[in-house]
């Protein structure tokens, strides 16, 4: 049985016919957009399944980061930016990208640009190795004095050598007891009889003399504070340059080792000598002292002779 909307029993007859006529109407025309759209829609569905979405990734490398960006985008692919230094790609424009040149993708799928920041800045350096001397003898402790300060370097980072400019800001002294000394450099270069007046100006060279003369008889721990000049003579102070290089003298230098006998060997004082070889010193002067002294005597006594 058909539903039919209760109707007053005052309203006119005529009033049921107009709406059996809006209801058929109405029913008809839901009937004929429901077989339209069925249709339309199932065909549009169908062939949009069967359409290729994937894309062949092109070739970006020294396009700019702009034109790189606006090709991934209208293949509808999402991206990532790293940027690294390049000598030879200017920066700005992609080095390279990942995955490479004609790799099939999926809308959606990630593409890594590599662009150049340009050429590495230079940043200048100073290189100094820690080191450790033993005194097993006196030739090869001044070796190992030389080979250390030879080998403290600097350069810009970018092949040009600075070594020159490398100054010695400061040495701190920490003794076997563990006491701790700033040492006054050009004061101790003063008191060296091989170092001229106002000699020593903080350079490598002149500081790997002082420990050939003095510093390397004094056991210890040195501390060496490195710093590299501009070409105007100001300090650049940066991580890179500013470096403090360890060296440890080893106990069994202290004293002259091999310079007891050398009157020229400027580190060669009283309280830098052994116990041991002071006592030695002294008894051979006393010897000597003898000696001579008895050859006086005979002397003497030839010429007292007739």
């Amino acid at each position: 049985d058909a539903w039919a909307p209760e109707v007053p029993a005052t309203m006119p007859a005529e009033n049921l016919t107009l709406t059996a006529q809006w209801t058929a109407v109405v029913e008809g025309e839901g009937e004929g957009e429901g077989e339209g759209e069925g249709e339309g829609e199932g065909e549009g569905e169908g062939e949009g399944e069967g359409e290729d979405d994937t894309v062949e990734l092109p070739d970006l490398a020294d396009l700019s980061e702009e034109d790189a960006i606006d090709i991934l985008v209208r293949l509808r692919l999402d991206y990532e930016i790293v940027y690294e230094y390049s000598d030879t790609v200017p920066a700005g424009d992609v080095i390279r990208q990942e995955p490479p040149a004609g790799t099939v993708l999926q809308p959606g799928d990630v593409v890594t640009l590599y662009i150049s920041k340009g050429p590495r800045p230079c940043v200048p350096v100073v290189v100094a190795e820690d080191a450790v001397v033993s005194c097993v003898s006196f030739s090869d402790a001044q070796n190992e004095i030389a080979r250390i300060f030879e080998n403290v370097t600097a350069h810009d980072g970018c092949g040009e050598e600075l070594t020159e400019n490398v100054r010695v800001r400061r040495i701190v002294w920490v003794d076997r007891r563990g006491r701790i000394e700033h040492l006054d450099l050009e004061a101790i270069a003063s008191g060296i009889d091989d170092f001229e007046p106002d000699e020593y100006d903080g350079t490598v060279g002149k500081t790997q003399k002082l420990f050939h003369y003095l510093l390397l008889f004094r056991p210890g721990t040195y501390m060496i504070h490195y710093e590299l000049l501009d070409d105007d003579g100001v300090p650049l102070y940066t991580y890179e340059t500013r470096r403090v290089q360890q060296i440890q003298i080893d106990d069994a230098c202290r004293g002259c080792l091999g310079c007891l006998s050398r009157s020229s060997c400027a580190g060669c004082r009283d309280e830098h000598i052994p116990p041991e070889a002071g006592a030695l010193k002294r008894m051979l002067g006393d010897w000597l002292l003898l000696g001579l002294s008895g050859m006086v005597l005979v002397s003497l006594g030839a010429l007292s002779k007739p």
